[in-house]
């Protein structure tokens, strides 16, 4: 075990950013935030005076002065940058998804283990609580095997980002950007994704996404489990309302996200007029506030990140149980474009995007 503290950059300070630096803050007997980075000098400079760490608007000219970088910067960024710090012998950890093209994802795969350094992508929900222990009870064996998984998630995206406007920053809409957390977690439960396909639309963001703000998508598993999933940008609500629900054997499992802002885990068997509460996490807790009194989302995340490193593990969302969930939607958005159920692995396709008003393909 290295002794020494891990150095890293943080390279994108935009809004995701907060919880990574956040979470590093908390762990500064095992690591220092070397540097918070971004093109926009302001940003770069305000991060960190907050922090104590250096700043800089240049990524690849501070890469000899750290261990690892934190990438939070938009999708189309993700593998080039992952891949010059790789190939510089840096570990990276990366927001998702790791990549927006498959061609891409593999060669971040290969750089890694070519490099010998930790590849990790930011599928944050596997390292919070409440779905660790949804985890436990589907693939604990109690509850028998899981037949079918129903996801919604509604949200709001009344305002994206400008880059989200575009095809060549943002090839991709609510499914592929957000919703690729929770078909990552159906994957986590019911194994790979086999068969994928979907219908979406534009209706309400129009020109200011790359792809779809509502989908529906269908998966078939290698075990024979159905999922669906069910995504919108559109709804009014201010906070993401969820309901991802696997369905087993012996009852039925509910992870929601409620109304009141408390996310609860429930199980229903035969004969229960209600539920048995299993878990219940409220982000809003004074004990769940990170160093900066802001939601400790990213710590059990950033902490995983540098435990793979000091003690030479696998991350548990390394690049190629990352790709998987990636994989899967490009399929679902693949089946979509062509009119038929998409088998997997892919090989060579892209999305043609033959619904949208632009000529723009992928």
């Amino acid at each position: 075990m290295n002794e020494s503290k891990i150095r890293i950059a943080v390279i994108g300070c935009g809004g995701i950013s907060t919880g990574h630096i956040n979470a590093y803050a908390r762990m500064s007997e095992a690591c220092e935030l070397t540097y918070c980075v971004d093109v926009d000098e302001e940003k770069a400079k305000a991060e960190a005076e907050r922090t104590g760490a250096k700043w800089s608007t240049d990524y690849l000219s501070i890469l000899d002065e750290v261990d690892a970088v934190d990438i939070c910067t938009p999708p189309h960024l993700h593998a080039e940058m992952s891949l010059a710090a790789m190939h510089r012998g840096k570990h990276v950890l990366t927001e998702k998804v790791m990549a927006t093209t498959l061609e891409d994802a593999d060669e971040m795969i290969r750089v890694a283990d070519e490099k010998d350094v930790k590849l990790m992508v930011a599928y944050v929900t596997r390292f919070q609580p409440i779905w660790q222990k949804l985890n436990e009870q589907v693939t604990g064996g109690a509850l028998g095997q899981p037949y079918m998984a129903q996801v919604r998630t509604e949200d709001n995206m009344a305002n994206p980002a400008g880059w989200r406007k575009s095809w060549k920053t943002f090839p991709m809409g609510c499914l592929l950007s957000h919703g690729c957390h929770y078909v990552d977690q159906m994957i986590w439960n019911l194994g790979d994704v086999v068969q994928a396909t979907c219908l979406s639309d534009d209706r309400f963001r129009k020109d200011t996404l790359g792809r779809e703000d509502t989908a529906v998508s269908i998966y078939r598993f290698a075990n024979g489990a159905l999922g669906n999933y069910v995504a919108s940008w559109g709804t009014k609500h201010s906070d993401c309302h969820l309901r991802f629900a696997v369905y087993l054997e012996g009852g039925e499992l509910i992870l929601s996200y409620d109304p009141d802002g408390v996310r609860r885990l429930t199980l229903w068997q035969a004969g229960d007029k209600e539920g048995t509460l299993l878990m219940e996490d409220d982000p809003s807790k004074a004990d769940l506030m990170d160093a900066f009194s802001a939601r400790k989302n990213f710590s059990g995340e950033c902490e995983h990140f540098i435990d793979c490193i000091v003690n030479d593990k696998t991350p548990l969302t390394d690049g190629v149980e990352s790709k998987k969930s990636m994989e899967a939607i490009i399929a679902a958005y693949h089946g979509e474009d062509y009119g038929i159920i998409a088998d997997l692995p892919l090989e060579n396709v892209r999305p043609q995007m033959i619904w949208r008003r632009t000529d723009e393909v992928w």
